[in-house]
């Protein structure tokens, strides 16, 4: 597994086939993804293991990914990373388990991931893209220095829009 970024509590880091039942517990959770209704709760051990070679494919085809958030002395306890990237322009992700909810996890994970994006992929800017009621995310991106832009819309309705360029 190669290792991201560290941080004083934290290593983000590539998934491993070992991490399958941290992933199942993190995205098969309802009450961890219930503000995330773009993305189906997790159902079993086989669709962890196929998630995470996703993960692994899409770092080898575009130099990006969700990376693992681990404990820097245990398990993993969510995922931070890109999902897509249009003319330099990076959009982060970031889940943590709800039980980690928080203690500032999502906070370090997204702003090392951050610094990743601007130092070693270039990116002119990194956007999120969330839900109205996901207050605890909107927390995030405002505390690692994302401004609000426009709102959009996706199938599964409103989204709020937040970017940081440097």
């Amino acid at each position: 597994m190669s290792v991201v970024a560290r941080t004083g509590r934290l290593v983000i880091r590539t998934f491993g086939e070992a991490d399958a039942g941290d992933v199942l517990a993190v995205l098969g959770s309802e009450e961890t993804i219930g503000a995330m209704r773009a993305q189906p709760q997790m159902r079993g051990r086989d669709e962890a293991r196929r998630w995470i070679e996703h993960r692994q494919e899409r770092l080898e085809t575009t130099g990006y990914t969700l990376w693992a958030v681990a404990l820097a002395d245990g398990p993993v306890i969510g995922d931070c990373g890109f999902v897509s990237e249009d003319a330099g322009r990076y959009d982060i992700r970031w889940v943590i388990a709800a039980e980690r909810q928080g203690q500032g996890y999502a906070t370090e994970a997204a702003h090392a991931v951050v610094e990743y994006g601007f130092e070693r992929l270039g990116a002119r800017a990194v956007v999120a893209a969330i839900r109205p009621e996901n207050t605890a995310s909107i927390g995030v991106a405002r505390r690692i220095g994302m401004q609000p832009a426009p709102p959009t819309a996706d199938e599964h309705g409103p989204l709020l829009r937040f970017s940081l360029r440097r």
